[in-house]
């Protein structure tokens, strides 16, 4: 029963160490001082590199990073990923009848951008917004996917 356990620890903790995409800093205090994003390995992006099993990462002629997906029977591509402020969101096999929702939070969870008409087509503009890291959530009949969105 101890190994068990024991193996279930290391199982555990080897899962979290990889999933890790934040990098904190504290003060002698304790205090988290720093909050950065850590590029994990296969960020840099190269033509048709598969991160998950259905996620790829395509480098466009023009160095725009285009992210492609799939959600249920829709694919959804959002680039370019750094943005400077425009941002593509294309979802192909979108019927009608389709219920969906585009949200663009900050990294406290404020809402910064929510679209709940949403097209094959979609063109967001957060310029205004200020530079830094967006989470960019997009929901289609009730099926969920999440970018890390970065804001140049």
């Amino acid at each position: 029963m101890k190994k068990l356990i024991l193996m279930s620890i290391i199982l555990l903790a080897a899962t979290v160490v990889k999933s890790q995409n934040f990098r904190y800093s504290y003060d002698a205090a304790g205090n988290r001082t720093m909050r950065e994003v850590i590029q994990m390995p296969g960020a840099v992006p190269e033509i048709d590199t598969t991160y998950n099993d259905s996620t790829k990462l395509v480098k466009e002629n023009n160095y725009k990073d285009k992210y492609e997906t799939a959600l249920g029977e829709q694919k959804i591509t959002v680039y370019p990923n750094p943005t400077k402020g425009e941002l593509k969101i294309d979802i192909t096999n979108l019927p009608e009848t389709t219920t969906g929702l585009i949200i663009i939070t900050d990294m406290q969870g404020r809402v910064i951008y929510e679209n709940q008409n949403i097209t094959s087509t979609n063109n967001l503009n957060i310029s205004n917004a200020s530079a830094g890291n967006y989470v960019l959530k997009i929901i289609v009949d009730n099926k969920t996917k999440e970018w890390l969105l970065i804001k140049q």
